[in-house]
């Protein structure tokens, strides 16, 4: 009966240390098998952490592209009308009449009287040809001011040349302002065309 029960002792120590041993070598495989798992996670996780980063850059920097474009596409057309406006001021020939036209035109509604108006000579330069025109125009000093203030709605481009206020000879009498016109026209912009 004792070997029996030393034989079943026996037995049951040996198999508790392979049961032992077998859960040893189970949890070391576990605990690598963990451990390559969270490897593989940590690399994945790292990658799309890149990825995300990478897109999110992306989206952001479209983002300011996409609102950047809508400011230049106002910027655009706001200067293209400004540069046809400008262009239709340039013609490409002048007419001293309408020139001559618009000066008296201004001239009365300044309530100034016109008293000269000469054509000068044409001056060619590299890109555009001007016309100078002599004016006085006559009037109490606050409406030559008037005058000279309206003159930007005189519908071409042009520059002033010489300019002189003369004081009134009598006290009460009327100024006179002499100045130069260089209207311009056959500007090399002066055929473009407008883009539809």
């Amino acid at each position: 009966m004792t070997s029996i029960a030393s034989t079943n002792n026996r037995f049951s120590t040996g198999s508790t240390r392979m049961l032992h041993g077998g859960l040893a070598v189970l949890a070391v495989f576990s605990f690598a098998c963990c451990c390559l798992a969270l490897s593989t996670f940590c690399e994945r996780l790292k990658q799309v952490a890149s990825e995300y980063y990478e897109c999110q850059s992306i989206y952001q920097t479209k983002g300011e592209t996409i609102e950047a474009m809508a400011i230049t596409e106002q910027r655009h057309v706001a200067v293209s009308e400004e540069f046809q406006s400008l262009l239709s001021r340039i013609p490409k020939q002048i007419a001293d009449s309408d020139v001559l036209s618009s000066v008296r035109g201004i001239a009365q509604s300044a309530r100034c009287s016109l008293a000269d108006f000469r054509p000068g000579e044409i001056q060619k330069q590299s890109e555009f040809q001007s016309r100078s025109y002599e004016i006085r125009v006559e009037g109490k000093f606050n409406t030559l001011f008037g005058f000279f203030e309206s003159l930007q709605d005189i519908p071409y481009a042009y520059q002033l040349g010489r300019f002189k206020i003369t004081e009134p000879a009598v006290a009460g009498g009327a100024c006179r302002m002499d100045l130069e016109l260089k209207v311009l026209f056959d500007h090399i912009w002066s055929a473009a065309e407008p883009k539809q």
